[in-house]
């Protein structure tokens, strides 16, 4: 005997799926894992899916239609490749930092590692941005 199987109304499975809910979503609508979810209704979120998509894009048109600017632009921008056009210019810049790093040994009977002195300093020079 296994779990007992939790019945789902595949009509709301349909509508959540057209409002384009994702399956995470869906799945906790219905308090089931996105497994069963997509195993039980693949074919129904498709079509619903797809069929939200469709009543969004007769939408665009429509508000293209009536002259929607803001409508026009997105939709040339995402059907014919349009885009805007950001020119930026940069130079190169000069940092002018020094870094100095000292090291200093903490035992002074162990052999010098650094040379002679028993401190070395590093230094860098100007930074290209």
């Amino acid at each position: 005997m296994g779990i007992p199987k939790i019945e789902v109304d595949e009509d709301k499975v349909y509508k959540l799926a057209q409002r384009l809910w994702t399956n995470v979503a869906i799945a906790s609508h219905f308090d089931i894992s996105t497994d069963t979810l997509t195993r039980r209704f693949a074919e129904v979120l498709d079509k619903g899916r797809q069929s939200g998509r469709m009543f969004l894009s007769d939408k665009l048109f429509e508000l293209c239609s009536k002259g929607n600017l803001g409508a026009l632009v997105w939709l040339t921008k995402q059907h014919l490749g349009y885009s805007d056009k950001l020119e930026q210019k940069t130079e190169d810049v000069t940092i002018n930092r020094t870094i100095r790093i000292e090291l200093q040994r903490d035992d002074t009977d162990a052999p010098d590692r650094l040379g002679e002195a028993n401190a070395a300093s590093i230094e860098a020079g100007p930074i290209k941005a």
